[in-house]
Parts: C-alpha cells; sequence; structure tokens
C-alpha cells in the first residue's frame, strides 16, 4: 500500500541512489504544489496577524494606535473588524488585501490608507452585539444611546458605526470626535437668532446641579429659572455653519453627472454615509460647540454701517469704560447672559421702511425672573432718567461757566482757569454720553456711579473757575 502510495505521489525506489528513491516529473509537479500550497498557507496565516500589517510603512501609524487602543490590549486583531463576517467575506477581504500588497510592492499604492468596516463587524457575537441594548452612555458628559443612532433614522439619514466611530483623531484608533456631532447637531437648525439643536439642549446635557462660581463672589444656580431658555446666556455655544463648498467634490470625483447631483442631499449623504464610509469633515465646514468665555461679537454685516454702534451698550452692561470709575460688571454680565436674552421682542423701527430690530421688554424679566419683578424695569427707566436728566443740567451749568471763563495764560494749578476747567469736563463728557448712549438699565448701579462723578466733576470745574 505505501509502495503505491509513494507510485502515485511519482516517487520510485532507486537502489543506484543513496536515498534509495528518486522523483519522476509528476513528483516533482507535486512537491511544487505542495511548497506552493504550504506558502500560501503560512502567508494566509501571517497575513491574519496584526503585526504583519505594520509591514507596510503607511499602516504603521494605524498599528501604533491600534496597538494602545482597547481593541489592540485586548488582543482583538485587525481582521475581526475589517473582514466582515462570514467565510465568503473572508475570502474578498483577503484578495483585497493581496492587491494592497502588489500595488505596495509596486510602488503603485496611495499614501492616505482607507478601510470600511461593516456594522456587521462591530455587531458580531462577542464583541458589541449587545451595545444597541445597553441604553444610554456617557461621553464626555454628555448622554449618548446607540440604539437611537444606529437603529432609528437620524434626520432622514441611516448612520453607521464608522459615521461616528472613524480615524480622524491621530494616534487614536477609532475613536469619536466632538466634530462629528456638532455637525449633524446643529447643520441647518438656527431659527432667526436661536439654535434649536436635535434633542435639544437638555437631551445631551444635564442642568448643572452645583452653584456656579462667578467674578466678585457670586453665585448662579441653574435650579433657580428652570424656566429660562439655554440659549439667552450660551447664545455663543455655537460656532460655524457647516456648509459644503462644492469644490470639495473636485477632490474626489471629476465626473460631470456626480458633480451634477450636489444639491441631491438624500443621495449624497446615502452613497457617502450609509453605503460607504466617508467622514463628514472631508465635506462639510467644521461646527464648534461649547462655553465661549466672551459674548458673540457682533454680526460684520451690521457693522458695515452701524460702526461701534452698541460699544456704549457693552461697555456700561460690562462695567467698564468710564474714566474715573472703577469697573463693575453687572450681575447679568458676570452670569454670562447673551443680549438677546432681554432683545427678543421683533418690532418696525419708527419712520423707517420693514426694517425691524429686536428690543427689550419687561416680558423677558418675568420669563426669567417671575412676577416679583413685574414693574421694576419700569422704576429702573424712572431712576436712571431723573439721575441722567440732574448729571445733565450741572454738567451743561458747569460747561457755559467755564466757557464763559476768560482764556487767560496766567497758571492756575498748572493751567490757566478756563483750561483747568475743561480739562475736568472732558471726562465728565464722555461719562455723560457713556451713560447717555449704553442705556443706564444694561448696568443700574454702575450708571448711577458714574452719573454720581460727572456731577462731582462738573462741581470740580465751578471750583477752578471760581479760584483766583
Amino acid at each position: 500500500m505505501g509502495r503505491k502510495l509513494l507510485s502515485f505521489f511519482g516517487v520510485e525506489r532507486d537502489k543506484a541512489r543513496r536515498l534509495g528513491f528518486r522523483l519522476r516529473r509528476r513528483g516533482w509537479l507535486f512537491l511544487i504544489l505542495f511548497f506552493m500550497l504550504a506558502g500560501s498557507g503560512t502567508f494566509l496565516w501571517v497575513s491574519t496577524k496584526s503585526w504583519f500589517c505594520k509591514s507596510c510603512h503607511i499602516m504603521k501609524p494605524h498599528y501604533e494606535s491600534w496597538k494602545t487602543s482597547t481593541h489592540g490590549q485586548k488582543g482583538v486583531e485587525c481582521i475581526e473588524c475589517h473582514f466582515p463576517p462570514g467565510f465568503q467575506n473572508a475570502i474578498a477581504a483577503k484578495l483585497r488585501a493581496s492587491s494592497m500588497l502588489v500595488s505596495y510592492l509596486t510602488g503603485t499604492y496611495s499614501t492616505q490608507a482607507r478601510a470600511e468596516v461593516q456594522d456587521a463587524s462591530c455587531l458580531r457575537s462577542g464583541c458589541h452585539d449587545t451595545r444597541l441594548l445597553e441604553g444610554k452612555v456617557t461621553f464626555k458628559g454628555v448622554h449618548f444611546d446607540h440604539k437611537h443612532h444606529l437603529g432609528d433614522l437620524r434626520r432622514g439619514k441611516k448612520l453607521r458605526c464608522q459615521t461616528c466611530h472613524s480615524q480622524i483623531v491621530q494616534g487614536a484608533h477609532i475613536t469619536v470626535t466632538e466634530s462629528v456631532c456638532f455637525t449633524c447637531h446643529f447643520k441647518d437648525l438656527k431659527k432667526g437668532r436661536v439654535e434649536e439643536p436635535v434633542a435639544g439642549c437638555t437631551g445631551c446635557h444635564d442642568v448643572p446641579a452645583k452653584p456656579l462660581k462667578l467674578a466678585g463672589g457670586n453665585e448662579y444656580k441653574h435650579a433657580d429659572y428652570p424656566k429660562v431658555p439655554c440659549y439667552k446666556c450660551h447664545f455663543d455655544s455655537v460656532e460655524g455653519d457647516g456648509r459644503v463648498p462644492k469644490q470639495v467634490c473636485i477632490g474626489c470625483h471629476s465626473e460631470p453627472d456626480r458633480l451634477a447631483r450636489f444639491d441631491d442631499h438624500e443621495f449624497m449623504h446615502k452613497n457617502h454615509v450609509t453605503d460607504h464610509k466617508v467622514e463628514c469633515f472631508h465635506c462639510h465646514n467644521e461646527i464648534r460647540h461649547g462655553r465661549n468665555p466672551e459674548p458673540e461679537p457682533m454680526d460684520p454685516t451690521c457693522n458695515r454701517c452701524h460702526t461701534g454702534k452698541h460699544d456704549s451698550s457693552a461697555q456700561l452692561y460690562r462695567g467698564t469704560g468710564a474714566r474715573g470709575v472703577k469697573d463693575q460688571p453687572s450681575a447679568m454680565s458676570l452670569a454670562k447672559v447673551h443680549c438677546i436674552a432681554c432683545h427678543q421682542i421683533l418690532g418696525g423701527i419708527p419712520g423707517h421702511s420693514p426694517m425691524s430690530t429686536y428690543e427689550a421688554g419687561e416680558r423677558a424679566c418675568i420669563e426669567c425672573h417671575g412676577k416679583d419683578v413685574e414693574g421694576m424695569l419700569a422704576d429702573w427707566k424712572k431712576e436712571a432718567d431723573a439721575a441722567l436728566r440732574q448729571a445733565s443740567e450741572e454738567f451743561e451749568k458747569a460747561e457755559a461757566a467755564a466757557k464763559a471763563l476768560p482764556d487767560e495764560r496766567v497758571p492756575v494749578a498748572g493751567n490757566g482757569r478756563r483750561q483747568a476747567a475743561l480739562a475736568r469736563l472732558a471726562d465728565a463728557r464722555h461719562n455723560l454720553n457713556l451713560v447717555r448712549y449704553g442705556k443706564a438699565v444694561h448696568n443700574l448701579d454702575y450708571a448711577k456711579a458714574i452719573l454720581k462723578k460727572v456731577r462731582s466733576d462738573a462741581a470740580e470745574a465751578v471750583r477752578l473757575g471760581e479760584t483766583k
């Protein structure tokens, strides 16, 4: 039996040779086939190991990021993600990998490695198959539920695991970057001047339970203002429009028929997001979201005509800008309350064409602080008008008296009486205009302190004019 088997494989006895056998042509063919199969099997086995991937230098950064990732530390091999489940998929993936190896050896490869991981790989048994059942998880302080993002349509679009888990962050393997979330949650969702994100603010964020420490030792408790919309203080928390410039398409496509479908948003998202893995940032401009330490600057399109229109109001609100008066920010400014928290009444401007502006009103006060503040805004305006009128009268009298003085050159305290009085009134005029144009109700306490300084300067100017 053994002799017949050897004969089948082309091995014959040969007493003249030291080994006692010789190979016929068929034997050589079987031997070559054996080594080919053994070599192929060895290559197939070796190529399933993650360390083999770094044989190509363009894959080294991805290998290093995988090695330090959760997958790498748990020994999850690359093929477990990059090869979808099933024998047929494994063979197809091997053929693609072989073609990539040939491209690398021939120098025709791309330096930008791209790969698509199917949801079936992520959700296979023993991996993340229970992820959709786990409910809410916390990501950087934000509530997130995989079920709603993978099971339901989001804004009419079907997402996949790699829509969010992608290779965007350098050195981090398959991680989530917030820019993906912001693009989906904020794109095209500004209604007038108010941002209305997907799921709202509290769909992702908890209302802070701890009081916030403000400058000057004050505190702000969110729980005291449960009905106040978030945008009134956090209006400047979103920057960027997420727009898609048409020229980005040319970076990947040159076919006119494809470029002609630029405005077909449903097709674009199905082809790029659902069917294939294309990161959002490749097409969309970045949208940023977070707490901004300063209020959003005025729209530059307004500044073309209204140069410095609101400078006095902004300075008074922040408690700065007065000469000879200590800075005193308003409580609202310290709490980062944005202008539109109060200026929310849309009304026409008398004497103008259909232009409109956002005016402040008591309704905004009551909406935040309740009925207890009803009538307070009117009282503030009445008190501010009386103080402004008194300071203006005293300033005008002092200025008239100073201008009536002779323009003498005899030094009095380093200058003539007229020059000394007018110099003192220059600061008073600046402070008076700051309150007059900045509107005292933006910071009543600071405005009263400024007007007190105006009256003091006016009195001092009169005294200087009387000095001989």
